[in-house]
């Protein structure tokens, strides 16, 4: 890192925001309800991630996977959810419909989701799940801002993915844990 600090031109702002905890509640709650089942959700707000969620189109650098770990942890991909859908008046109901094509589309649970201009969320059926889907998404933010100063990010190609995500032995460890998501 020494060695490419010179040549970094930004380094990530992690610093803490705070968030209107009733848009975040509103989050969370339809997360929650279009993932049928108790879920544990662990919200993430800072300064990068913010600018991040600004649009669809800037998030764009931390919607993919850059490594295996990010898919097994974080997710192939996030569940976006659009600033309009947060500010209509069912918002909560308006989230739990886009958590459920996300799974329809997708074939598996969103393990992050990000809320355009509010944050970001880890999602699994125990909190230390959730937790971990959130450090390793800080890891893609990470990644994502050096990755500027060395020509952008480049992710895992699209073959190589599902590749990892169709994997017999991935596929049995998240059959595994969405059966005892259910069953909570």
């Amino acid at each position: 890192m020494e060695t490419l600090k010179p040549q970094v031109k930004r380094f990530p702002d992690l610093e803490p925001l705070r968030v209107d905890p009733e848009r975040e509640q509103s989050v969370q709650r339809g997360i929650s309800r279009g993932l049928s089942g108790e879920v544990k959700i662990v919200g993430l707000h800072n300064r990068e991630l913010a600018r991040f969620l600004e649009s669809d189109q800037a998030a764009r650098p931390v919607c993919s996977s850059f490594t295996p770990d990010h898919i097994v942890y974080s997710g192939h991909k996030p569940l976006w959810i659009d600033a309009q859908t947060l500010v209509s008046e069912h918002a909560v109901d308006r989230t739990a419909e886009l958590a459920g094509e996300y799974i329809r589309r997708e074939g598996v649970t969103p393990k992050i989701a990000l809320a355009e201009g509010t944050g970001a969320f880890g999602i699994g059926t125990a909190v230390r799940q959730a937790e971990s889907a959130v450090l390793v998404f800080l890891d893609t933010v990470k990644v994502a801002v050096y990755s500027e100063s060395f020509g952008g990010p480049s992710f895992m190609p699209e073959e190589q993915i599902q590749f990892i995500r169709e994997w017999e032995v991935e596929k049995y460890r998240a059959r595994i844990n969405e059966a005892e998501r259910q069953k909570k």
